[in-house]
């Protein structure tokens, strides 16, 4: 049976992950800023990532049986928020993307 893992993620090079945390008041799953890549041997573009249901001190990875029951529930929680999303997208230019990932389990 396959399972499924969304989260909606915020990325700008010039991103600090708790404005975008102080500006939605939501609580990201991970995030990196560019500090964390200053002693990093891989750079990685900052990012705010927010999943609906992990805290970055506490994250849960939750498998959904289908991609449309992960991304409804990850919407309904995004679906308040939405004009402060596009904002944060269209005034600060920065990308906003829904991630998906898929685990292929045979039995």
């Amino acid at each position: 049976m396959d399972t499924y893992t969304v989260e909606f993620r915020i990325e700008d090079q010039s991103l600090i992950p708790s404005e975008i945390t102080n500006i939605l008041k939501l609580n990201p799953c991970q995030t990196i800023d560019t500090i964390a890549n200053i002693n990093s041997k891989r750079k990685r573009i900052p990012f705010w990532a927010y999943d609906g249901i992990s805290t970055e001190n506490n994250f849960i990875e939750q498998d959904w049986k289908s991609l449309e029951e992960g991304l409804l529930f990850l919407l309904d929680k995004l679906l308040p928020k939405s004009n402060l999303i596009l904002n944060l997208i269209t005034i600060k230019n920065i990308f906003g993307v829904l991630v998906f990932k898929i685990a292929l389990i045979e039995i």
